[in-house]
């Protein structure tokens, strides 16, 4: 294809005649004429890589869900706050699968002070490569992360005697260590793990699984290890009872569970308690209110049987000693008996 950048333009001082003015007119329209077509090309092209990419990427879901993860099992997995996550030995698992490489690694280490004292952080930065596809990610922990910064230690009164709780046990305190009592090897460890976990996810598309798809591969919610954060807790063993003695009290199924709080009570978390409480509260006051509209005798039967009883003369008294009941206290079940009974009267009187 012609390169617009090849058509020299002369220059406008050399326009000195109509002649020439009627070739720099042709000429400005095959330059038009060359461009559009470019533009019309190369969106063409781009349009055809687009759709190549996507269906590389759909048909690459579909081997990775349908058969890759089967490589994994309930050990690769990590149910938090009611969502799978692959830990970094399932990621690894993928990583080895794929071929995937690990290059230019490095690591920074940056001290630092403040009012709580010295801390270090640590990063790690290197390149993930699969399928020819380069990506770039870091990983960094402190020397503050709880995992190792924090222990449980008795606590104690200013004379240095233990303290003791109502039950006569010792109250514990969470106590940060000092830079110097922390395994600076485990912040490294860390470090690098979360590197990894980051890299091969992003590579592999390694987030974003459902529970569905991983029952289809045999790994099941129940059996995977569970975590809460955002102040978000397994629910203990006596609220997964009331929440069993709501279910017989209102009739309701761990199916109707599961449209409430979109996962059902194998992974039942404190927060669902209250919520599966006051939807089925809810849907018994609707129910109530529905059985309640049902159970009465409308308007227009109560006029036609009671035009029937004035027709044929039947009181109050008689009509309530035969059906326990004045016409506007009638069941609905009641109202077909007791026309009928009104027919044959009438029937009985002509």
């Amino acid at each position: 294809m012609s390169d617009i950048r090849d058509i020299e333009s002369p220059e406008v001082e050399e326009i000195v005649s109509p002649e020439d003015y009627r070739h720099e007119t042709q000429l400005s329209v095959k330059r038009d004429q060359i461009a559009a077509t470019d533009i019309e090309y190369y969106s063409k092209m781009d349009m055809k890589m687009i759709e190549r990419a996507l269906d590389n990427m759909v048909a690459f879901n579909v081997l990775l869900k349908s058969r890759v993860l089967k490589l994994t099992n309930k050990f690769d997995w990590l149910n938090i706050d009611n969502n799978p996550y692959m830990n970094i030995y399932g990621r690894r698992k993928f990583a080895s699968t794929f071929k995937a490489a690990t290059m230019g690694m490095s690591k920074e280490v940056t001290e630092g002070e403040d009012d709580r004292g010295k801390f270090i952080r640590v990063c790690y930065r290197a390149q993930f490569i699969a399928f020819g596809r380069p990506v770039w990610e870091i990983g960094i922990r402190t020397s503050r992360d709880p995992l190792w910064a924090v222990s449980n230690e008795k606590k104690v009164d200013a004379d240095g005697k233990l303290i003791l709780g109502p039950d006569g046990k010792p109250v514990y305190e969470r106590v940060e260590k000092l830079l110097e009592d922390v395994n600076v090897g485990h912040v490294e460890k860390a470090a690098w793990t979360n590197c990894q976990s980051r890299g091969f996810g992003n590579l592999l598309c390694l987030d974003g699984f459902m529970w569905e798809e991983l029952e289809a591969a045999g790994i099941k919610i129940s059996d995977v290890k569970s975590f809460g954060f955002h102040g978000k807790k397994t629910a203990s063993d006596a609220q997964k009872g009331f929440v069993q003695v709501l279910m017989k009290r209102y009739n309701r199924t761990e199916d109707d569970v599961r449209k409430i709080i979109g996962h059902g009570l194998d992974v039942l978390m404190s927060a669902d308690v209250d919520k599966i409480k006051a939807a089925f509260e809810a849907d018994a006051k609707v129910e109530s209110a529905s059985t309640a509209q049902n159970s009465r005798v409308t308007s227009d039967e109560i006029k036609r049987i009671r035009e029937g009883m004035r027709v044929l003369g039947i009181t109050d008294e008689e009509f309530k000693k035969k059906f326990g009941a004045l016409p506007e206290g009638l069941k609905p079940v009641q109202v077909k008996p007791v026309l009928d009974w009104l027919n044959a009267r009438a029937d009985e009187k002509a």
